[in-house]
């Protein structure tokens, strides 16, 4: 097993596989991963499939997947004046520490650390030459996260297997005995 370095620019050009105990980081890792990818402007929200085991885990998911666009939504213009400057100089850690300190509720604070890991792709992205175009790019890709696609793998299986060939809508009965047979 690897450590990732998250800031490491490859990390996102490849598919990746996190697997590991509870409590290790991986919600924060795939947090990085994808507001880092959103940033960098190589996919939107729609684009975006993320699956976890419990509804419970999804719904925690979808949340954690949420709140550094909340956060970055949040952020008014003289804030991406001071940010944007240590955002050309990949200064993670002191993006961070300005999020930190910032009067934002609990909730969004927390996202501080995702933030500044994601912001060392950040450098070239367009959104990133002026504070008014910082602002509306995030804006605009929090509404559309409202498409972000999070799920359990159990229902995920179910949407696949319904739009199959020839699929009958009773297929999507859990106790179909095709779909029992297929699980199998």
């Amino acid at each position: 097993m690897r450590v990732l370095d998250l800031s490491d620019p490859r990390m996102l050009d490849q598919s990746l596989v996190v697997s590991a105990s509870a409590g290790s980081g991986k919600t924060f890792t795939l947090t990085v991963l994808v507001t880092a990818n959103l940033g960098r402007e190589d996919l939107r929200p729609h684009e975006i499939l993320a699956t976890t085991f419990s509804e419970a885990a999804a719904a925690d998911l979808r949340e954690r997947l949420l709140r550094p666009l909340d956060l970055l939504t949040a952020l008014d213009e003289p804030t991406w004046r001071e940010l944007l400057p240590l955002l050309r100089q990949a200064d993670g850690p002191a993006i961070e520490a300005l999020l930190k300190d910032m009067p934002l509720v609990d909730r969004l604070r927390k996202s501080a650390g995702e933030v500044g890991q994601a912001s060392a792709h950040w450098r070239m992205a367009s959104w990133a030459e002026s504070p008014a175009r910082a602002r509306a790019f995030w804006r605009r890709t929090r509404r559309e996260a409202e498409l972000l696609q999070v799920s359990t793998i159990h229902s995920l299986a179910l949407r696949q297997l319904g739009r199959g060939e020839g699929a009958s809508d009773t297929i999507r009965d859990v106790a179909h005995p095709a779909l029992l047979r297929l699980l199998r």
